[in-house]
Parts: C-alpha cells; structure tokens; sequence
C-alpha cells in the first residue's frame, strides 16, 4: 500500500470514519460521561481528522494552535485517568503498569506538541515514548494472569479495558512508530504518492514542525500551491 497513490487515501479516510464512529459514540452518551472523558472523545476526533487531513497533505491556518490545544488537552485528560486507574488498580504491579502505559501515552502526545516548539527533541521524546511502552509490553507478557476479585483474569485483558478509547491513539502511535523505524532502515519502503511534488511536501512539513515563520500570514507552501495550480491549469493538467 506504501508504493500506491491510493495508500495515503486509505490512510486518510479511515482516519476520517475513525473520527465520526467517536463523534457518535460521544453524541449518544453525552449524558452519561463525567467532562473529562466528553474532552477525550472530542479532543480525539478532532486529532483523528488533523491526522487524516494531514495524510492528504491538506494545511490550513492555525492548525498547529490547533494541535497544541488538542495535544494539551489530552495530556490533562490522560494525567487524570492514570491518576484514577491506578488508584483502583487491585495490586502494586497492575498500578505500575497502568501508570507506564498512560506515561507512555502522554510522552507521545507531547512528543507532538514539541515538533512544533522544538523540533530537535521529537526524536528523543519520541524514542523514550517508545521505550516506556516497549516496558509496558515487556511487563504485560512478564505478568500473564493476575488474582482480580477472587478471579484469575489475563492482565492484558484487565489493561485493555483500563485503556479505554486511548487505545485508539496508542495503537497509532505504535504503527506510525515501527512504519517510521522499518522505513529508516530501509526494510519497509516511504510512502508515496505522485499527485503532490515533494517540494510542496517538504514546505508543509517545514510550517507544521515550526520551521518557518509566514510572512505576513502567508507560508511558503501557499505560494507555491497557488503557482502550481496555475501551472496545471495553464497546461490544461488540472482535471
């Protein structure tokens, strides 16, 4: 899927229905939720929407603010579920596992946010997110079933539930972890796609991860989508 124009659209619109089955869950339950858990399914929709916008190479003004408010806000949402689960874990090595998942969550979340303030420590951000969860797995398989209530239950099943809809976020931030680390070494290829130059790829990626500053509100990548749009309509390659 990788090497296909149509991968980045896969991408792109299962983030899209990923978002709206959230929206209708948050929709139906509305009343039922304590606020912090309405923020997390909101602030997870609109951050779904945000990936599969940027799968499609789509910028827009004040995304970046965007993300910044959403990534902050799941980092507080995220604090106090690992506050509360660990709370109610039934034993020492369940809370500690409950606390280095959502440790490794929030690591991650705020490795966004520093592509944008800092962009020279999203790879060591990003590496100790990683790390943290490697121990989680490690911890999970280490610690097959526990004694909860009297009953002998898996304690990734125990875990899973605790995680909630994080899940959702984790679970893409793991694949986007071993996609990005494979296609480093070369054993699994970039993706791609013909319909964008990679000039105008590299101009997105310069103004998401705070590299260029507009100038008089206008980035580079603006310009030059609005030439090249010219272009294809000039030569009648726009259709």
């Amino acid at each position: 899927m990788a090497q296909n124009d149509y991968g980045l659209t896969v991408i792109s619109w299962s983030c899209y229905l990923f978002a709206l089955s959230i929206i209708i869950e948050m929709i139906q339950h509305i009343k039922d939720k304590i606020w912090y858990k309405k923020v997390e399914l909101l602030s997870l929709s609109v951050l779904l929407i945000l990936f599969g916008l940027r799968a499609a190479y789509i910028h827009f003004d004040y995304i970046e603010t965007l993300l910044l408010i959403i990534c902050t806000l799941l980092i507080i949402v995220y604090a106090i579920h690992a506050k509360n689960k660990a709370i109610h874990a039934e034993n020492k090595r369940l809370k500690n596992l409950v606390l280095l998942y959502y440790f490794s969550l929030i690591t991650y979340t705020s490795s966004m946010l520093i592509t944008i303030l800092l962009p020279s420590l999203t790879e060591i951000i990003g590496g100790l997110a990683t790390a943290l969860l490697g121990l989680f797995i490690l911890g999970v398989f280490i610690s097959g079933e526990q004694l909860i209530n009297g009953e002998v239950v898996k304690t990734n099943d125990f875990l899973r539930k605790q995680a909630g809809h994080s899940i959702v976020l984790m679970t893409g931030f793991l694949l986007i972890s071993v996609y990005s680390g494979l296609s480093m070494i070369g054993i699994l290829p970039s993706l791609y796609t013909d319909k964008i130059p990679h000039a105008y790829i590299e101009l997105i990626n310069d103004a998401e991860t705070g590299k260029e500053e507009p100038v008089d509100g206008v980035y580079k990548h603006q310009l030059y989508k609005e030439a090249y749009d010219k272009f294809l309509q000039r030569n009648g390659l726009n259709e």
